[in-house]
């Protein structure tokens, strides 16, 4: 069929079809027992946020969605982090140095489930990105890719995106 990734996870299927952090990691499994590469979204709430408990929101999402996955499986797994309540046309951008602290927990989690092999998942952020904070939010040090949403609905937006990237000297794969 031509298909190789798997977006499992992503807010709208946790909000709409009540996709649970088990289902998503039934999901994983799946994806890699037939040789998928999985993308796992992870995110949390404004809620969470002000309660100041988004790192072990996302670390909870995190081990649950990996449980069962083996080390060598590590090379079929992304992880993107969009935090729910910077998405969508109400979305309110995350500040870069927010973005970069979780990236830089998330990686921590990731060391300490599968050792060195943790550094190897991307870590990808979505939310809200756009012109004007991709090359911030591309610099963060943990941050190894953007998943873009809205922006990337106009092929001039998304184009003038990669531009962007380009002159700030930021690789694209």
């Amino acid at each position: 069929m031509g298909i190789d990734i798997l977006e499992i996870g992503h807010s709208e299927r946790r909000q709409y079809f009540n996709e649970t952090d088990y289902t998503v990691n039934q999901k994983v499994l799946a994806g890699l027992r037939h040789e998928f590469t999985t993308l796992i979204c992870i995110g949390d709430s404004m809620q969470e946020k002000t309660y100041d408990v988004s790192a072990e929101v996302l670390a909870r999402q995190l081990k649950i969605a990996l449980h069962g996955v083996k080390t060598e499986d590590l090379d079929h797994i992304w992880v993107a982090y969009e935090p729910y309540w910077a998405i969508g046309v109400e979305g309110i951008p995350a500040e870069p140095p927010v973005v970069d602290k979780l990236h830089t927990y998330l990686r921590s989690v990731l060391i300490d489930l599968y050792g060195e092999k943790g550094q190897t998942v991307p870590l990808l952020f979505g939310g809200s990105v756009n012109i004007n904070n991709a090359v911030p939010y591309a610099k963060c040090q943990d941050v190894d890719g953007l998943f873009i949403g809205r922006s990337a609905w106009r092929s001039d937006t998304f184009e003038a995106i990669m531009i962007a990237l380009e002159e700030a000297g930021i690789p694209q794969r």
